[in-house]
């Protein structure tokens, strides 16, 4: 059994990849909950993932999509860092393979988690191993260059949209992940980086007896992007890869993934981007949101307009929508589990009360 575990974080992003052979891969770490404040629902990060790990006090893979605070913060205080020695302890967590976008490294004028994390980035860069650089733009190899780096050394380093990651595979893993997005053409002229447009988004096929189950993750991407992902996808024979089962839908439900118009605009997606999740969305399918508990009103993000057609889209296929926050309840949100088997993917659900069996709720679409 393989195991996705989503945390109701608010507007940010943690996501736990469990493989059946004992592999994990963190995608973002956002500890955003407020230890002062009492009716503060979010959960306990730092605490969560503790017990998750149990013994264990390394993850064998950390993804961090972007450098914005709502997917790294508190990283430092979590995670041993290698580059300097006051962000080491025994009871803090190793990191044995960091992915980055290649704008985490050459990114100037950044603070706080943020440039913590950018100076971890560039110290494994340079010392050639313990991590993963996801696109090559002009700007890395004039970065590289400053450096004294020569790029072609650190290639095995390096991985860009189109291509599967060679560290996991459906034979020994049970998993295979290909990349979608950073594309280097974003940054090559040296404009100003842009987070979110040059964030990692994976799609990752898992496989268990005889059964894959789909599972997009697309950080914070916008329309224009996720357009760039479809157009290009399907011109170089790649359109398998954007078909889904599950997906942790971009940018905790805003507008801006699903039209480059304003809020009070918006009231249908693209049409190129209507087709990922209407087209290319297999049956019962399942979107998440990692966001706050979407209202009237809610704007930028999530939005509700939004919210309200990723829903159309699961319901006419018999799928769910689910948000981080509400889950299973908005007094009392939990980490949301999904256990992905040879039947298809369940969604874990653990009593409200008293103390009983799990039950789970199974995909309809088990085994195809």
């Amino acid at each position: 059994m393989h195991k996705i575990t989503l945390f109701p974080l608010g507007n940010a992003d943690t996501s736990l990849i469990e493989l059946e052979n004992g592999k994990r891969i963190l995608i973002d770490y956002a500890d955003m909950k407020d230890s002062t404040d009492d009716d503060d629902k979010r959960i306990d990060l730092p605490n969560e993932l503790k017990v998750l790990l149990g013994d264990e006090d390394s993850i064998d893979v950390v993804v961090f999509t972007h450098i914005d605070t709502d997917h790294i913060k508190g990283s430092p205080d979590f995670f041993n860092l290698l580059h300097a020695d006051k962000y080491q302890s025994e009871d803090k967590i190793d990191i044995n393979e960091m992915w980055v976008p290649a704008a985490a490294i050459v990114e100037e004028g950044v603070e706080a988690d943020s440039r913590i994390i950018r100076q971890e980035a560039r110290y494994r860069f340079k010392n050639g191993e313990g991590i993963k650089v996801f696109s090559t733009p002009g700007q890395l190899r004039d970065w590289a260059d400053n450096q004294g780096i020569d790029l072609d050394s650190r290639s095995h380093l390096i991985v860009n949209a189109g291509e599967t990651i060679e560290e996991f595979d459906l034979f020994s893993d049970g998993l295979e992940i290909f990349v979608h997005s950073p594309f280097a053409y974003r940054t090559k002229d040296g404009t100003l980086i842009d987070r979110n447009k040059d964030a990692i988004a994976l799609n990752c096929k898992f496989h268990i007896d005889g059964t894959e189950v789909l599972f997009n993750t697309f950080s914070d991407l916008g329309s224009e992007e996720i357009k760039d992902i479809i157009n290009i996808s399907e011109s170089y024979s790649n359109s398998d890869r954007l078909y889904w089962d599950i997906f942790k839908i971009p940018h905790h439900c805003s507008h801006k993934s699903l039209a480059n118009v304003t809020a009070e605009e918006f009231s249908e997606p693209d049409e190129t981007v209507s087709r990922l999740f209407e087209g290319y969305s297999n049956d019962v399918p399942l979107i998440i949101s990692s966001s706050r508990v979407i209202s009237d009103g809610d704007y930028d993000p999530p939005n509700k307009k939004a919210s309200d057609y990723y829903k159309k889209v699961v319901s006419d296929k018999d799928g769910e929508f689910k948000v981080t926050m509400d889950h299973p309840t908005v007094s009392s949100p939990k980490p949301l589990v999904i256990k992905i088997t040879g039947g298809g993917y369940e969604i874990e659900k653990k009593p409200l009360t008293g103390v009983g069996p799990i039950i789970t709720e199974r995909s309809e679409r088990a085994g195809v």
